[in-house]
């Protein structure tokens, strides 16, 4: 039970610093204002929040999935 509990906590995490990435992804000029470093303050956080939380699933497919959640994520923010 505790696995699913975690799966869904990562998804959650990773559903609400969606906005953030796509935000931040587009930044060509830089985090120039404190929109934009929130954004990218609250996308950092909660990438590694996620991984944090999927690396101790001990389901492999649990946490396949959710590494590649992450990664989408990361894909998003051009990180």
């Amino acid at each position: 039970m505790a696995i699913l509990k975690r799966r869904r906590r990562y998804a959650a995490i990773c559903r609400s610093a969606n906005d953030s990435a796509e935000k931040i992804s587009g930044l060509a000029d830089g985090l120039n204002n404190k929109t934009h470093t929130h954004e990218a303050e609250r996308y950092e956080h909660a990438a590694k929040t996620a991984m944090k939380i999927a690396i101790k699933i001990s389901d492999d497919l649990l946490r396949d999935s959710a590494v590649r959640q992450i990664v989408d994520l990361c894909l998003k923010a051009n990180d």
